[in-house]
């Protein structure tokens, strides 16, 4: 029979991905879609924008883009980090028609990595995005939006490694200590009857030892009632 075995915490390299976040959406709207230049290959960007501690920007190819596999007639459309950092997220770019809601174009993608921006890969997309000409009738008086949303894993601080620390076991095996202590006090002795103030009675003494130091630090009223390496009890 094997031996039972105690497993200790584990240790990682990094950061370990968290969980998902909920999805953040932010709209961006390409007015006057139908004039935007349809030259294959020349694009339209979006102002920055930011989510997640990073920029974003989208940009479109209202002609088409020259990246190969692109369809002629078909409008390109990428989402890029702007950010000298690369981040980890899902992303769906998503275009509504203005009348009917539930009807609309859709991309959608699990989580990929966004890379540092000028990387070369900092940008994810579609180089067919939709039939242009299919485009023009969900546009909102000229105007074309689409819906950016985003969600990354949530940061999660690995557990650390934190050493056992023996201060308080060792101060507990030392209290009461007559050899190692340096004060002692004394609970009990001669009191007053609660019935005749004038007559005393006598109760069980009991003698504690301590440290002066640690009361100082821990219960300076009874620090001050005595002095390290007092030879007398202090009555308590």
């Amino acid at each position: 029979m094997d031996a039972a075995v105690k497993v200790a915490a584990d240790v990682h390299v990094g950061t370990p991905p968290g969980p998902l976040s909920d999805w953040v959406m932010r709209k961006v709207h390409f007015h006057g879609f139908a004039g935007l230049p349809t030259a294959r290959g020349v694009s339209v960007k979006s102002p920055e924008f930011s989510c997640f501690g990073h920029q974003w920007l989208v940009v479109l190819y209202p002609g088409g883009g020259r990246l190969e596999g692109s369809k002629e007639g078909h409008v390109s459309v990428y989402l890029h980090n702007q950010s000298p950092e690369s981040i980890q997220a899902c992303y769906k770019i998503i275009l509504k028609h203005p009348t009917d809601q539930a009807q609309r174009i859709y991309l959608a993608d699990q989580l990929k990595t966004f890379g540092a921006e000028r990387s070369g890969k900092e940008s994810w997309g579609n180089s067919n995005f939709a039939n242009r000409e299919t485009l023009l009738t969900y546009l909102n008086n000229g105007t074309l939006t689409l819906e950016i949303h985003l969600r990354t894993n949530k940061q999660v601080d690995p557990a650390s490694f934190v050493p056992s620390n023996p201060c308080s076991g060792n101060l507990l095996k030392g209290f009461n200590d007559e050899e190692m202590s340096d004060v002692a006090f004394e609970v009990g002795g001669e009191v007053e009857s609660a019935a005749n103030r004038r007559k005393r009675g006598k109760t069980i003494t009991t003698r504690f030892h301590a440290f002066h130091a640690i009361l100082r630090l821990n219960a300076p009223s009874l620090a001050d009632m005595c002095r390290p390496g007092d030879e007398a009890a202090v009555p308590i």
